[in-house]
């Protein structure tokens, strides 16, 4: 019975800044704009979704980041772009390993065609921390026993 695992073995390892995948999207907004002129300027709908191998992850992100950050996409989508729209952009955020470093893939779509894709990577943890959010980075959990890197 030495696989079974309760929820207080988690601890929180990893944060993904609020802030960074944020300003990401509307880095590839800006490209997708710039690079695809009238074709492809802004989405009046944009899809937001979080992919990842592990479990708990996916479902912590996706019930803390998806509702909140496509809000504030579109409402920077509505202040700086307000007349360009185009129909759907599917944003994918996918995070690049298993325990979640502050690294993640963002890739834009039209359809099936791929406008944008970029990884990031941030060695360190930001320092810099927004003063005016209700929340600026969001837990991630590794089982107790997981190899640790320092």
């Amino acid at each position: 019975m030495g696989n079974f695992r309760e929820k207080e073995f988690y601890k929180p390892v990893k944060v993904i800044p609020y802030s960074v995948i944020l300003d990401s999207i509307k880095s590839m907004l800006e490209t997708i704009a710039v690079e695809y002129e009238d074709d492809y300027l802004v989405p009046d709908n944009i899809i937001v979704y979080f992919s990842s191998d592990d479990r708990k992850v996916r479902e912590k992100i996706e019930d803390v980041l998806i509702d909140e950050l496509t809000r504030d996409v579109i409402r920077y989508l509505k202040l700086d772009f307000p007349e360009k729209p185009i129909s759907q952009l599917r944003v994918q955020i996918r995070s690049n390993s298993k325990l979640m470093p502050l690294s993640f893939r963002i890739q834009g779509f039209f359809g099936e065609k791929l406008l944008y894709s970029k990884i990031h990577h941030e060695s360190e943890p930001a320092e810099k921390k927004k003063e005016n959010k209700e929340w600026d980075a969001i837990d991630i959990y590794e089982e107790e026993n997981s190899s640790e890197r320092s």
